[in-house]
């Protein structure tokens, strides 16, 4: 028969407990234990109430045995000692924290991290080891195992102590864990509460800079002035956020309610930890391709063992580390609680149980009503900002002045960031190349063609500026552009590389009255293709015209800008105000041909169907850019002085043809090499087809490309003709930032792709699918002479991409077990490369045919069907890590299960659509999510010895370029074992 608390041991306890989940509390009569040989017994002088009191109390996370008395952050002085107890004695200073018992035995025990052993018992709530029911803090008297016991050092308040039980412990821990200790590192500190000033406290006496980032502005003296943090930014300014992307090393994140992660994602610099010690409830949503990028990790923390609760007392009462309390009467618990649950708390509460006085700062302000967290609409494009406005322009006509961003163009145009400026009565926008914006997975929007001109138009008659209408026959605007007018254009001053503001600058209002009017015109060379774009809150129910001396109109709408929302009603587009407007191109990708000698060029917006706008708006920016010929770009085969051919994609179709083109001559520093292979990687079919909404037409495919050395420059060191070299996913780097000085040129933010991207000279990078390649040579690499070329070109990016990620995140040690998510082009290389340094593998796989080809072929150890949920949970806890290789949409919440505590689930494959992660399965075993995008050079360049030495070889099938078409038509379909490689040596067949 059950007993009554007060019955179950001997020495009699009181304290306040909840009976039920209204979670009110009230005295309680109840029983501890006899003190054993390894206990201590102890007077309770002072309990921290811990925001998990308040959930535990009122049941909600489903947990709580009732009658409940919580308190988990427990101090006091030793009245009793067992006679095996040889680390403390009666009089001592002594605390207890979150637990009072665990296995002893298991590996997180033996790793002194009893908060991870799956027998802990917590301080309250919880079945002991002798089937009672355990009691926490809000008592009288304690007694635990000494093995539990924290020693409180005499310099150090037990009022203050209390709480750093619970909340220092919880942020000390992922500190250390995390290497976000060291002195000279820059973190931020999302939240600034019970937890988050914390944080900022240990993290400035570590010697770490510290940013605190809150939704609330009012705490911006508190956290700067009373903490000593060094910055502070408002998570729902997304200006502030902009300015400080890329500055951080980590960020403990305490906040539990709901908040967007990706764009904390973003200040992080590469190798970035992002640690979650707040319990969000519902899923995070997490994108991937942030991971991936620069490889930037989420992680969890949970308190922390026993032996590292000591250090962090220790630490706190030698640097004077002590949270902010408010100390209260018992009797005042339950009105302390409701304050807690209001946030109106700076910082902590606690008590004393004979005085009842609890210790947790309150702030005397008016209590908010909501848990400081970053609101979605910050991360999705909030205008909560009131942009600044536009720049004065001084009342001048407006002919007098010329627009554009200068990339080049004659000496005396000043290079500053400060538009506008005036420079011989004309006004210039100076510095970076006009670019669109990235798109949600990060890629960006191809630049505009350097060539042509546009002057800004809205007037038809002069406006209260004095502004006078743009005269079509001015001969200071409309001449024929000379050698130094490189511009890409646009109209707004403010607009900077990603477009992330939009503010008005000769905005054309779109209402019935302007349809119909000119909104700019200009002179141009070359073939043209003219972009309006539209601001975001816009109706825009019309149709633009381009009027080129008598040729036709065209109209074509053919890209969006990322983040619009948009919809398509018989003519009509709507921009809803969720990102920053969009691109409407006419002319598409052919442009409109102004012939050799240039003519004027006007851009009008007529009405749609005859029907008028709908609502205010404003076209914000127009844009007329050349391509082609005239003295705008040169053609393909006409950029470089040494010709080339290869096959490339002219469009979105993604089909290939023959194509001739022209490389760079070999410089001092070059190597060129005929490329013998190339790999086909799932990349280039995206390209191809421009689903990542960043490729540039004529497209040449191709970054896992092998050859032979045929001319080396002058100053090459390391290469020589005839030596069987390759390139992969990039051929430039700035070598400058702190990324390539660490060989971690991949992740450098100027590396230059190997296809489809712009190079330092201003024109665009074609790939291997072609007969030649040239490269500085920091960027070839060697292959040994015992790894045959047509197995060695995969390796330049599938290889790499799984190697790089096995050993920074210490998945290379022999012993380890890991799992493989995905048995594709990358997954088979990750069985392989594993196997050969030692390492135990489980296939994990949705497809069960795929388990004799896992095990016998491949010679992995075991196979997991990931849909069968009774393998899932045999398996629970058995893997040190996972490399997930699946770009499809899947869940990753059963992945974590897998995994040991410390364990990593490590992304290399990249979904487009956000991954729904629940945060308690990473505090729990602080485990982590991270990701990995290919490898640095020096990297590469093991990896490929390493293949080498250990004849680590993709499966391949070889085909001839003419088959491209239907070998990505197969790739689409995963009809391939595993990677296609095309003969290009012997099949690339020069065209006239």
């Amino acid at each position: 028969m059950t007993r009554l608390p007060e019955e179950e041991h001997p020495n009699k306890a009181f304290g306040w407990a909840a009976r039920d989940s209204s979670g009110v509390l009230s005295p309680f009569n109840f029983s501890r234990r006899a003190t054993g040989e390894k206990d201590v017994a102890f007077k309770v002088l002072y309990c921290g109430i811990c925001h998990t009191d308040l959930h535990m109390v009122k049941n909600e996370w489903g947990s709580s045995v009732y009658p409940l008395v919580p308190g988990h952050e427990v101090v006091g002085e030793v009245t009793e000692v067992g006679n095996k107890v040889q680390n403390f004695k009666v009089g001592d200073r002594v605390g207890v924290g979150c637990m009072v018992g665990s296995c002893r035995s298991c590996d997180s025990c033996k790793d002194n991290l009893e908060n991870y052993c799956p027998k802990s018992v917590l301080t309250y709530g919880a079945k002991n080891y002798d089937g009672t029911i355990t009691y926490g803090g809000y008592s009288n008297t304690m007694v635990a195992d000494e093995h539990f016991i924290v020693r409180i050092p005499d310099n150090l308040p037990l009022d203050a102590a209390a709480p750093l039980l619970c909340a220092g412990i919880t942020v000390y821990s992922p500190l250390r864990y995390y290497g976000l200790d060291k002195p000279g590192l820059h973190i931020g500190v999302v939240g600034l509460g019970g937890l988050g000033h914390v944080v900022v406290k240990f993290a400035k006496a570590m010697g770490v800079k510290v940013t605190v980032i809150s939704t609330s502005p009012n705490k911006k003296k508190e956290a700067l002035e009373n903490l000593g943090a060094d910055s502070f930014l408002i998570s729902r300014d997304q200006d502030q956020l902009q300015g400080a992307n890329g500055t951080l090393d980590g960020i403990i994140d305490t906040v539990s309610a709901q908040h967007p992660v990706v764009p904390l994602l973003g200040l992080l610099k590469s190798n970035g930890k992002l640690v979650l010690v707040g319990l969000p409830e519902k899923p995070l949503e997490l994108l991937a391709f942030p991971l991936l990028q620069g490889r930037k990790l989420v992680g969890g923390s949970m308190i922390g063992g026993i032996k590292e609760t000591q250090e962090m007392i220790d630490f706190a009462a030698k640097h004077n580390v002590k949270p902010d309390i408010e100390v209260v009467a018992m009797e005042y618990v339950n009105t302390a609680m409701e304050r807690l649950l209001k946030a109106d708390v700076k910082y902590r509460f606690g008590f004393h149980p004979f005085s009842f006085i609890l210790i947790w700062n309150i702030t005397k302000s008016k209590p908010s009503r909501r848990s400081p967290h970053i609101s979605a609409t910050a991360a999705a494009g909030d205008d909560s900002d009131k942009r600044r406005p536009p720049f004065e322009i001084p009342a001048s006509p407006l002919s007098e002045y010329r627009f554009g961003i200068t990339e080049g163009g004659p000496k005396d145009f000043p290079t500053s960031l400060e538009p506008p400026f005036v420079s011989n009565r004309r006004r210039y926008y100076s510095g970076h190349p006009l670019r669109p914006p990235l798109q949600t997975n990060g890629s960006a929007r191809p630049p505009l063609p350097r060539c042509g001109l546009i002057f800004p138009r809205h007037l038809t008659e002069p406006d209260e500026n004095g502004f006078e209408p743009l005269d079509s026959s001015s001969p200071d605007l409309l001449r024929p552009p000379s050698d130094h007018d490189k511009f890409e254009i646009c109209c707004s001053p403010h607009i900077k590389e990603d477009f992330d503001r939009w503010d008005s600058c000769f905005a054309a209002p779109v209402t019935g009255d302007h349809h119909g009017r000119t909104l700019g015109c200009g002179f141009l060379v070359g073939s043209m293709v003219a972009r309006v774009g539209i601001e975001r809150g816009s109706w825009v129910d019309a149709r633009l015209e381009v009027e080129l001396e008598g040729l036709a109109s065209m109209v074509e709408e053919t890209w969006l800008l990322d983040g619009a929302r948009w919809s398509w009603d018989d003519g009509s587009h709507r921009c809803d105000g969720f990102g920053n407007g969009f691109w409407w191109e006419i002319g598409g990708g052919s442009g409109i041909d102004s012939g050799d000698g240039g003519k004027p060029v006007r851009v009008t917006m007529q009405p749609a169907k005859d029907r008028r706008a709908k609502g205010p708006g404003r076209v914000q920016a127009v844009g007329i850019t050349g391509a082609g010929r005239g003295g705008c770009q040169r053609l393909p085969e006409e950029e470089h002085p040494n010709k080339a051919f290869g096959w490339a994609a002219r469009d979105s179709s993604g089909v290939l043809s023959p194509f001739n083109f022209s490389r760079r001559a070999t410089g001092e520093k070059d190597v060129a090499f005929k490329v013998l292979y190339c790999g086909i990687c799932h990349t280039d079919l995206h390209m191809v087809k421009n689903e990542w909404g960043s490729s540039v037409y004529p497209l040449v495919p191709g970054h896992e490309v092998v050859g032979e050395v045929t001319e080396v420059g002058n100053k090459v060191q390391n290469f020589k003709v005839g030596d069987r070299v390759g390139v992969g996913c990039m051929v430039g780097s700035c070598r400058s930032c702190d990324s390539c000085k660490d060989n971690l040129e991949n992740y450098c933010p100027k590396s230059v792709l190997t296809y489809g991207a712009k190079n330092y000279d201003g024109t665009i990078t074609y790939g291997g699918y072609s007969n030649t390649m040239v490269a500085d040579e920091h960027f070839i690499v060697r292959i040994p002479d015992n790894l045959p070329l047509d197995a060695a070109a995969p390796l330049l990016c599938a290889g790499i991409t799984v190697y790089s990620p096995l050993r920074y995140y210490g998945l290379d040690k022999p012993g380890l077990h890991i799992g493989v998510v995905g048995l594709g082009g990358l997954g088979h290389v990750v069985v392989k490369f594993a196997k050969a340094m030692g390492v135990k593998v489980t296939v994990i796989s949705t497809s069960p045919n795929k388990k004799k080809e896992a095990l016998e072929n491949l010679g992995a150890d075991s196979f997991l069907i990931s849909r069968d949920q009774d393998q899932l949970q045999g398996a629970n806890g058995t893997l040190d890590g996972i490399i997930d290789t699946v770009s499809a949409q899947h869940p990753v919440v059963p992945l974590l299960g897998l995994l040991k505590s410390n364990g990593k689930l490590v992304l290399v494959g990249l979904p487009e659509k956000p991954l729904e992660l629940l945060a308690f399965p990473l505090l729990q075993g602080r485990k982590l999510v991270g990701g990995s995008m290919i490898g640095g050079i020096k990297e590469t360049q093991e990896m490929i010895d390493f293949a080498a030495k250990h004849n680590v070889k993709p499966d391949i099938e070889v085909v001839a370029m003419e088959y491209v078409n239907t070998a990505m038509e197969r790739l689409l379909k995963a009809d391939v074992k595993y990677r296609f490689v095309i003969d290009i040596g012997k099949t690339l067949k020069a065209t006239s």
